[in-house]
């Protein structure tokens, strides 16, 4: 992959272990005119596959945040971390995401963008669900080659069913813990999950929705506020590429959009298997994904309906 313009490239490599110390190092080349004593350091725990920290200079608070995230073990299995630069650096340019700011051998680091994630509540009224979805059709109408540079260049093909067959060969075939065993080889022979691709593939490829740049990840927790502009962005595009446009949209506003909706839920299932067996992170995948299931399989009565 041609390099991208703007970023710093780094061989440093940040141990997950010493995150703090290693995003300190960090800040020494992507902000030199900050003094190391005057670096404050937030661990953020809300992520479910990497893992994040957020620097600031408390000497100097409206220099902004930089964020450094360093990827979790074998999320590469699933992520395109080469095309993830592309999209990052595609939608800063149109005026969708922020800005990248360097990139190191296990993570990169962007600046952070101020707001505030709204509530469910509030993402089910009228003002966050307008501007939820201005935010997301401007997303969908970025022509990439009216932003990014000859030398870069992003797939411009759907990738839902790519990945689907992906998750398909990355399913865990057992985990070394007994009680996750258990639920993993419950949930295999309760359900034949490339049948279902199968059958997805075969009543949502006539659908024929349109294509375009999509973030593929629009849940609550990758929404923003910013109160100053009265606007709503999203953030961590790590998943985004192009896609459905109407899988975009079931991947937020489920209750309005039933076909695409089955293929979130789906593929969110089985990658929430192939978290369980990599990810370091405390969370309960085997759960989500048998919350996901089950409601793939509660609606799949009423998709077929639809047909």
């Amino acid at each position: 992959m041609a390099a991208i313009p703007g970023p710093i490239y780094s061989d440093a490599h940040i141990p997950r272990d010493s995150m703090v110390a290693g995003a300190r190092a960090l800040m020494r080349t992507i902000r030199p005119q900050w003094s190391s004593a005057d670096v404050t350091v937030k661990v953020f725990t809300d992520g479910t596959s990497n893992q994040l920290v957020g620097c600031c200079n408390q000497q100097c608070p409206e220099a902004g945040m930089v964020l450094v995230r360093v990827y979790g073990p074998n999320t590469e299995l699933l992520i395109d971390r080469d095309a993830e630069l592309v999209v990052m650096t595609l939608l800063h340019a149109a005026g969708c995401g922020p800005a990248l700011l360097a990139k190191f051998t296990n993570g990169v680091a962007y600046d952070f963008v101020p707001g505030h994630c709204p509530t469910l509540e509030e993402i089910r009224t009228e003002k966050y669900g307008s501007l939820t979805a201005r935010a997301m059709a401007k997303i969908h109408l970025i022509k990439p080659a009216e932003f990014l540079p000859p030398t870069l260049t992003i797939n411009q093909e759907p990738d839902l069913f790519q990945n689907l067959h992906k998750c398909l060969d990355l399913l865990p075939e057992n985990f070394d813990d007994q009680g996750k065993n258990q639920k993993l080889q419950e949930l295999k022979k309760a359900y034949d999950f490339a049948d279902e691709v199968e059958l997805l593939e075969k009543e949502l490829l006539p659908l024929q929705s349109p294509v375009v740049l999509c973030h593929n990840d629009a849940a609550a927790n990758n929404i923003i506020y910013k109160p100053g502009e009265d606007e709503i962005c999203f953030i961590d595009y790590e998943y985004s590429s192009f896609n459905y446009s109407a899988y975009d949209i079931a991947n937020h506003f489920c209750e309005y959009c039933g076909c695409l909706l089955q293929a979130s839920h789906l593929y969110w299932g089985m990658w929430a298997l192939i978290q369980a067996k990599h990810s370091i992170i405390e969370y309960d995948f085997i759960g989500y994904a048998e919350e996901r299931f089950g409601e793939y399989f509660k609606r799949k009565g009423e998709f077929l309906k639809l047909q």
